[in-house]
C-alpha cells in the first residue's frame, strides 16, 4: 500500500517500503528506458562515428554558427523543448538516464547510453516541458547527444551514483544480482534475505566480542565518539568515495552470533568479510546521502519517500542512545512521575533497582564490548532479592536476541533494543556498549507496563506525557536555566492552547514544546507512510502548536495566561524549540524541517483504498491544514517563511542532556544550536561537536 502526498493539483504515486514498485509504475518508465536503449543502438548502428571529424562532418548543416559544441546543444535545447507535453520533464530524463547508467555497470557494461542521457539533461532546462521519447525528433537529438559525447562534451555519472553502481556490481558477483528499475536498485525479497544470511554466517564465525570490538573502535578511531555516545555521521564529498558500513544493521546481526571464550584465528577476514557484504548491501538499498543537498526542492510528490528512506538509513546506519552519565537522572526523573509507583503496585519492583543495575553495570563498562559478572552486579549492593526480581527482564536469552530479523528491510522485527544485557554461560552478561544499554534500561523498564496492559492506555500516555516534561524541565533546571512558565494555557474565543514550557532572556522567547513521540520500528523498516506520521506526530504537532503561541503573541503584544499571568513580546526574537523523549534520528533535524517547511504548508496526503492507517492520514491531513493556517497567518503578521524556517529548533531528552553540559544561561545554550549554520550532519550533536572543535561555541 502507497501514499500519495499532492500540492495543489499535483498527484503523483510514490513506491511503497518494501524495496519494490507498483507495477503500473515500473511498466511506464522501464518501458522508457529500454526503448531509449534501443533509439541509442539503432543510433549507433547508423551513425558509429569513427572520430571526430565524422561528427563534424555528420552535422556540418546544424553547425551555422562555427562553434559545433553550442550548435549541437542549441539544437537538443530547441528540438526537444516542447509546451505541449507538460507531464514529461528533464527529471524523467535524469531517471532514466540513471536506469540505464546502473544496468550497464552492474552488468559489466560500459557506460554508453547513460552517458548519452546526461548530455541531453544537460542541454535542458529544469522544469520544461520536453517531447516525450516516442516523438521522432529524439532519433536526431540521440545522434547528436552521441556526437558530443564523442567530441569530449560528456558528463560522469553523479560520484554517489558511481559509488553504489559499483557495490552492486560486487554483490552481483556474489550471486545477487539486483534489478534496476525507474532509476533505483531492487532485490529480490529472497535475495536480500540469502545476503544477510551470508553476513551472519561471517559474523557468526568470528564471534560476538571480537565483532563488537571492531565496530566500536572503528567508530573511536574515526573521531565518531563524543560526549559520551557514538555518532556515525553522513559523509560529504565532492569525489567519489566508498558507501559506508551499515553499522547498526551489523549489530543488530552480531547480538546473534554465539560468544566463543577466545576469537577464531580468522575472526579478523571473517568481520571484514561481513563488512564487505553488509557495505554492498547498504549501498543497494540507496538510502544513503553523497552530498549535501539531500532534500533540497523535494518536491510533494517525494515527501513520503524522502522521510522513508531517512528513517530506513537511520536504522541501518545509527544507534538508538543515551548518555550514560546522564541515564540515573533521566530515569529517575521520568519515572517518578508515576510509573515507578504503577511498576511497583503491578510487577514488584520500581525504578530503584533499575537504577542500581544501571549503575552496577555502567561501573564495570570502561570499554566497548564489556562482561559484567554476576559477582559484579552483587557487590553493587543491591539486595538479592531485587535482583533477582529486576533481571531477567533486563536480560536476553543467548542467541534468541533478533531472532526474526532476517534483512535489513526487517527492522520491525528487531528486540535488541529492549533489553541491554545478552546473557552468556556461568552468569555472565555482555553489554555491546554502554550508551546503547543506557537506552535499552529505559525501553526494558516500560516493556512490562505496555505489555501486561498494567494501566490503561489513556493512563499510560498521561504518565509518559508527564514524565517527559517533567525530564526537561529537570534537565533545563539543573542547567540553571528555569523556564518562566510552565503548563501554561490560555483561551480566547477563537484560541485555545498551552505552552509547555517558555523560556527567556532579554533578547530572546523560546517556546518549548514536549512530545514522547517515537520513531516507530514500521517506519524504520520502510513501511509506507509511517515515516510520515512519525514525522507528524514527533515534530510538525510540536512546531504547529509553538507557531500558534508565536502567532497569538506577535499578535495582540503579549500572551496572557488563564492565571491572568502574562508573557510580553518586547519585539523579542522568539524561537520555537520541540524536545521528543526518543530520538527521532534525522526526522527530528531541523535541517529536514527546513527542508519541507513550505511545502508541507501546501501538502495533502491521500491513500488507496484499505489503507491500514487511513484515520491516521485524516488526522495528518488536518494538521496540515493547521499548520497551513498557522504559518500563512504568521506570514501576514511580517513573518517571512524562511524566517519562521530560520528559528525552527528540534532535539530529543538524551541530546538536550548533553548539550546543557557545563551551561549557566539561555543564551550559552542558544549559542550551541545556531541557526544559521548548519554542516548538514543532520543530528544536532554532530554540529554542535564539529562547532566546538572549530571554536564556534564553547
Amino acid at each position: 500500500m502507497f501514499l500519495e502526498v499532492a500540492w495543489e493539483a499535483s498527484i503523483l504515486p510514490l513506491y511503497d517500503g518494501r524495496k519494490s514498485v507498483p507495477a503500473e509504475t515500473m511498466s511506464a518508465l522501464d518501458a522508457r528506458a529500454e526503448f531509449v536503449r534501443e533509439l541509442c543502438q539503432r543510433s549507433a548502428a547508423r551513425l558509429p562515428f569513427a572520430d571526430e571529424r565524422s561528427v563534424f562532418e555528420e552535422f556540418r548543416e546544424l553547425n551555422k554558427s562555427g562553434n559545433l559544441r553550442n550548435s549541437l546543444t542549441g539544437f537538443i535545447q530547441s528540438a526537444l523543448c516542447s509546451p505541449d507535453e507538460p507531464r514529461f520533464t528533464n527529471r524523467d530524463i535524469r531517471i532514466v538516464g540513471r536506469s540505464l547508467f546502473l544496468a550497464s555497470v552492474i552488468d559489466g557494461l560500459p557506460d554508453r547510453w547513460g552517458a548519452v542521457l546526461r548530455v541531453i539533461s544537460a542541454c535542458l532546462q529544469n522544469g520544461v516541458p520536453i517531447r516525450p521519447f516516442e516523438d521522432t525528433v529524439w532519433d536526431r537529438a540521440i545522434d547528436v547527444a552521441r556526437g558530443l559525447v564523442k567530441t569530449g562534451y560528456s558528463f560522469e555519472a553523479v560520484p554517489g551514483d558511481r559509488a553504489i553502481a559499483k557495490a552492486a556490481r560486487k554483490l552481483a558477483e556474489r550471486g545477487f544480482v539486483p534489478t534496476v528499475s525507474t532509476g533505483e536498485m531492487y532485490l529480490s525479497q529472497e535475495d536480500m534475505a540469502n545476503v544477510t544470511l551470508e553476513i551472519q554466517k561471517n559474523l557468526d564465525a568470528a564471534g560476538q566480542m571480537a565483532v563488537f570490538g571492531v565496530l566500536f573502535q572503528m567508530l573511536r578511531a574515526n573521531g565518531q565518539y563524543e560526549g559520551g555516545v557514538y555518532l556515525p555521521a553522513r559523509t560529504y564529498s565532492l569525489n567519489e568515495r566508498e558507501p559506508s558500513f551499515p553499522l547498526n544493521f551489523l549489530l543488530n546481526l552480531a547480538v546473534r552470533s554465539p560468544a566463543p571464550p577466545h576469537a577464531p584465528a580468522d575472526a579478523a577476514v571473517r568481520i571484514q568479510e561481513a563488512f564487505l557484504c553488509a557495505q554492498q548491501l547498504g549501498a543497494v538499498i540507496d538510502v544513503e546521502p553523497y552530498n549535501m543537498f539531500e532534500g533540497l526542492n523535494t518536491e510533494p510528490s517525494d515527501i513520503e519517500a524522502f522521510l522513508r528512506k531517512m528513517a530506513i538509513y537511520d536504522h541501518l546506519f545509527t544507534f538508538r542512545q543515551w548518555p550514560p552519565e546522564h541515564t540515573s537522572f533521566l530515569l529517575r526523573e521520568f519515572f517518578g512521575a508515576g510509573l515507578s509507583n504503577v511498576l511497583d503496585e503491578q510487577v514488584g519492583w520500581n525504578i530503584d533497582p533499575v537504577i542500581a543495575l544501571y549503575e552496577a553495570c555502567a561501573e564495570v563498562a570502561t570499554t566497548d564490548p564489556t562482561v559484567v559478572s554476576r559477582n559484579d552486579l552483587d557487590r553493587a549492593g543491591l539486595p538479592r532479592e531485587s535482583l533477582e526480581a529486576v533481571l531477567p527482564h533486563f536480560v536476553h536469552s543467548p542467541q534468541s536476541v533478533n531472532a526474526n530479523y532476517i534483512s535489513p528491510m526487517h527492522a520491525s522485527e528487531t528486540d535488541f533494543i529492549f533489553k541491554p544485557l545478552i546473557a552468556l554461560p556461568d552468569d555472565r552478561y555482555v553489554i555491546p556498549a554502554l550508551p546503547i544499554a543506557a537506552y535499552s534500561f529505559f525501553e526494558a523498564a516500560m516493556k512490562p507496563i505496555y505489555e501486561r496492559s498494567l494501566v490503561d492506555s489513556g493512563a499510560v500516555s498521561r504518565f509518559v506525557g508527564a514524565g517527559t516534561e517533567k525530564v526537561i524541565d529537570r534537565l533545563l533546571s539543573r542547567a540553571g536555566i528555569q523556564p518562566s512558565f510552565r503548563a501554561a494555557r490560555y483561551q480566547s474565543t477563537s484560541d485555545r492552547g498551552e505552552c509547555d514550557f517558555v523560556l527567556e532572556s532579554d533578547t530572546v522567547i523560546v517556546f518549548v514544546e514536549c512530545k514522547s513521540k517515537a520513531l516507530t520500528r514500521t517506519a524504520m523498516a520502510g513501511v509506507s507512510g509511517d515515516a510520515l506520521i512519525d514525522f507528524a506526530k514527533g515534530l510538525l504537532e510540536s512546531q504547529k502548536q509553538a507557531v500558534r503561541h508565536e502567532r497569538l503573541l506577535r499578535t495582540g503584544g503579549q500572551l496572557r495566561f488563564l492565571d491572568n499571568s502574562v508573557l510580553p513580546w518586547n519585539k523579542r526574537k522568539i524561537l520555537r524549540l520541540s524536545v521528543t523523549l526518543i530520538d527521532l534520528g534525522a526526522l527530528q533535524d531541523r535541517l529536514t524541517v527546513f527542508n519541507l517547511y513550505d511545502i508541507l504548508r501546501f501538502a495533502t496526503v491521500s491513500h488507496e483504498p484499505g489503507y491500514k492507517k487511513s484515520r491516521q492520514i485524516e488526522e495528518l491531513n488536518s494538521l496540515l491544514h493547521e499548520f497551513r493556517t498557522e504559518t500563512q497567518a504568521l506570514e501576514g503578521l511580517g513573518e517571512s517563511v524562511r524566517g519562521q524556517m530560520m528559528r525552527t529548533l528540534s532535539l530529543s531528552v538524551g541530546q538536550l542532556a548533553i548539550l546543557l553540559e557545563g551551561v549557566t544561561d539561555l543564551g550559552q545554550f542558544l549559542k550551541r544550536m545556531p541557526t544559521h549554520v548548519t554542516t548538514g550532519s543532520r543530528n544536532p550533536l554532530i554540529e554542535y561537536f564539529r562547532l566546538k572543535k572549530s571554536g564556534v561555541v564553547n
